[in-house]
């Protein structure tokens, strides 16, 4: 019971220490969580992302979020004119949770990016900035060390100790980032680099470098190669916060079931009555294994993701297991 209770709180730890940054598997969606420039279309979109971890039915952690995507200052006349730069507000919420209740944390999200086309084949340079509002609430219910004097517990004593339930603390962090994308043609690509966490911000009451939360740097990458009726793509993300790091890349293929073709460009246009499917998989280096599968009817997308552990955390006797779910509608 020990065990348990041990391997618990050091994953409700680690939980808290991570759950700064969001850990998706779907990137593709999710893309201005990571960089708020990455915003390669002109078109509205709202994605819901739901995430659950499960450690051998012991403990699971779930991840929540909603990334809503409004292009702004823009005619109508220039939605599709490739000579015209665009401006997108991102509005964001999240939240992560233990079963246990060792930790909750919610982060809301506000950020702008321009995109600026370099010619008239759809080559654009963009930057975005953003802030976020973080709040980590974490404890353990129960009696703690200084509840006791020598005749045993104290009658109505409050415990001061870190870890009691409750403790919380409010911050404020600052991104920053910037990509070159090519979108409109029969091969697309982008790529990117953001920063995270621009201005140190405390993570704890005390206010020790000891809890200043590390920058994290982040690159972007990916392609999508358009044929008459299907597509191929390639994406990969990389994450590096102090000694940490994260790296996933992954692969999908998309074909159209039934629909036209997007006139002039090859491209799967998931309008009308368009419906396509979307096979997959990445992987998160040294970590985990991730299939995924997708159906597209008209402008809306549903996916999901299964999270095989292949890390070295097999060997203490534990598996992992977890699925993600995606949902995205264009407007």
């Amino acid at each position: 019971m020990k065990k348990i209770l041990g391997f618990a709180l050091l994953l409700g730890t680690l939980t808290a220490v991570q759950a700064q940054d969001l850990h998706n598997a779907d990137v593709q969606q999710m893309g201005q969580w990571y960089n708020q420039s990455l915003k390669r279309d002109r078109r509205g979109d709202i994605n819901v992302n739901f995430r659950d971890i499960r450690y051998q039915n012991l403990l699971s952690f779930r991840t929540g979020s909603l990334l809503l995507n409004v292009p702004i200052a823009q005619r109508k006349d220039t939605i599709n004119s490739a000579d015209k730069g665009y401006f997108n507000v991102s509005l964001g919420a999240s939240f992560d949770q233990t079963n246990s209740g060792f930790y909750k944390g919610t982060t809301g999200l506000l950020g702008l990016s321009y995109a600026q086309p370099l010619n008239k084949e759809g080559l654009y340079a963009a930057v975005g900035f953003q802030g976020t509002l973080t709040t980590n609430k974490y404890g353990v219910s129960g009696t703690f060390p200084d509840q006791f004097d020598q005749y045993g517990p104290i009658t109505g004593a409050v415990t001061t100790d870190p870890l009691r339930a409750g403790n919380k603390y409010t911050f404020v962090s600052i991104n920053a980032g910037a990509s070159l994308f090519q979108t409109g043609s029969t091969v697309e690509w982008y790529l990117g680099g953001s920063v995270r966490h621009l201005n140190r911000p405390f993570t704890e009451n005390n206010k020790l470098d000891d809890f200043r939360l590390n920058r994290t740097a982040s690159l972007q990458g990916g392609f999508t190669l358009h044929a008459d009726r299907s597509s191929f793509a390639g994406y990969g993300v990389g994450n590096w916060k102090g000694r940490a790091s994260e790296v996933l890349v992954g692969a999908q293929y998309q074909l159209l079931i039934s629909g036209d073709q997007v006139p002039n460009s090859g491209k799967i246009s998931n309008e009308d009555q368009d419906v396509s499917l979307s096979l997959g998989c990445a992987v998160r280096l040294k970590d985990a294994i991730i299939p995924s599968v997708g159906l597209n009817y008209n402008k809306t997308r549903v996916a999901l993701h299964y999270d095989m552990n292949s890390s070295s955390i097999r060997t203490s006797g534990y598996i992992r297991r977890g699925f993600e779910f995606v949902l995205t509608q264009k407007f």
